[in-house]
């Protein structure tokens, strides 16, 4: 008999954002072993929880067999049911729960079972530890973006694993979660040219714009978009432009303008005791990865405002993902270590077959991710966003230069941050991918994911083995998880 992992109840019809994330998570090694490193520290000695905990994996839990073919249910956007997922006190949250109930319920999917119709959990129990309850007591169709968030703000409770990262002398950050990285951006002056010091932050997922007019696009050119765009700040205060304006009559700030960069701290005093009014400007800034995270995840935005129609529309942009990534052209990183990104990235890739008959297979696997869509379609909105292109409208600002990098060695010595980017590991394997089949408003969220070298499609109570080509060929990518490889 044919064995198939597990999959998770809809029990509302309206829980699919939330079974998506989940079982794309369960795909994440790094994820599991620091989930049983914090339930490992957190029970010790003679804790009930970890009885329990141990008794749930050996005995396999409860679980109801699966009756649909592959997540048949609809959003049910007017639905006046109270939501049975939200069980308990909404309000409550015990975050060492959270850690085991996460943990046993991805060890449950994890698990293959020999069942004809395959077994499904209910993820009641997990959900009622979660801090925030708000978007799971909605009714509406809901977004899996915002229910990571919720996983990612949770997971970062864990008080027990943070790395503290030491940058500079005067700035350290601590790395929380397996998903957690380092961005540093830079700004310059398009007045004065002054390139300001680098500011750090966390990040724990990045969202990708995607191409408003264009039918499809490789991963790679969406990152490449991303990471060399400059963003056009404006009216911003600039030290150098507000001493440069009084230069003339102070010796004390002639001095500070020889520097390549004036320090915040040096400019508050100095406007604190010659009550200075400072000078706005605009600026460019960049951002890089300092820190690449173990896992690396991605949001697209597939919201397109409609002028004409005055509402928001889906944007149907196909994303053709790749089985590895590079991320080392994004990344601070020496110069003798970045490799060209589109390494082990072949247009031929998709639909390859060993009979060569690569049109018939995409042919195919469109047709079948198409009849996905058509299923949960709104009656209300078109397919496709067809909105004619205006080119003065979306013209670029010509003010801004071009082929520039702020993070030149010109512009930054790296050796500054040498302790951090000579460790850096920057090749990922895809790990799993949230899909949205449907509408702007109205839809269904699905997994693809791998697990033991095996594809598998998880709509809710439904898994099926699948072949990689449609998995590459899917439409509608709403989240993807790349992983650190070891």
């Amino acid at each position: 008999m044919t064995e198939v992992i597990g999959g998770l109840n809809n029990d509302d019809g309206n829980s699919c954002f939330i079974n998506s994330i989940l079982q794309s998570s369960a795909s994440c090694n790094y994820l599991l072993q620091f989930l049983d490193n914090v339930i490992e520290n957190k029970t010790t000695g003679t804790d009930a929880n970890v009885a329990e905990f141990t008794t749930t994996i050996e005995k396999k839990p409860k679980c109801i067999i699966s009756k649909s073919k592959y997540g048949k249910k609809k959003k049910n956007k007017k639905q006046n049911q109270k939501n049975p997922l939200a069980e308990k006190n909404s309000k409550y949250h015990n975050n060492e729960k959270f850690f085991i109930e996460l943990r046993k319920l991805l060890t449950n999917v994890n698990t293959r079972y020999t069942h004809k119709k395959g077994l499904s959990f209910s993820t009641s129990k997990f959900i009622s530890t979660l801090s925030s309850q708000t978007i799971i007591n909605a009714t509406d169709q809901q977004d899996a973006q915002e229910f990571l968030q919720i996983l990612f703000n949770d997971l970062e409770k864990s008080q027990i694993f943070h790395t503290t990262v030491k940058i500079t002398s005067n700035d350290a950050l601590q790395i929380k979660t397996p998903f957690e990285g380092i961005l540093m951006a830079r700004m310059k002056c398009l007045t004065c040219d002054e390139i300001s010091n680098p500011n750090f932050k966390l990040f724990s997922n990045l969202t990708l714009s995607l191409p408003r007019y264009s039918k499809q696009e490789t991963f790679n050119d969406i990152l490449s978009t991303f990471w060399n765009q400059l963003d056009y700040v404006e009216n911003v205060s600039c030290n150098r432009c507000t001493l440069l304006k009084h230069a003339n009559s102070n010796s004390e700030y002639q001095n500070l303008l020889v520097k390549d960069v004036i320090k915040d701290d040096d400019m508050e005093n100095i406007l604190k005791r010659d009550n200075l009014e400072m000078v706005k400007s605009n600026k460019i800034k960049q951002i890089k990865i300092l820190k690449p995270p173990k896992i690396l995840s991605f949001h697209f935005n597939r919201s397109i405002f409609d002028r004409k129609q005055f509402k928001f529309k889906k944007n149907n942009c196909k994303v053709l993902l790749t089985p590895k990534l590079n991320i080392s052209k994004f990344c601070i990183v020496d110069s003798d270590l970045a490799v060209d990104v589109a390494d082990g990235y072949a247009p031929d890739f998709y639909y390859k077959n060993k009979n060569g008959n690569s049109e018939k297979d995409k042919k195919y696997y469109e047709k079948l991710h198409q009849s996905y869509e058509t299923e949960y379609a709104q009656s209300d909105e078109d397919d496709d966003f067809n909105e004619s292109r205006d080119e003065n409208q979306y013209n670029s600002r010509q003010d801004i230069p071009e082929n520039i990098d702020l993070f030149d060695s010109q512009n930054f010595p790296l050796k500054e941050l040498g302790h951090i980017i000579g460790n850096n590991k920057c090749v990922y394997s895809l790990k799993s991918i949230v899909v949205h089949y449907g509408s702007h408003d109205y839809g269904h969220y699905i997994s693809y994911r791998r697990f033991e070298d095996q594809w598998w499609r998880i709509s809710d109570e439904s898994v099926l083995k699948v072949d990689e080509d449609e998995v590459f060929s899917a439409s509608g990518i709403f989240i993807v998880f790349y992983e650190q490889d070891i």
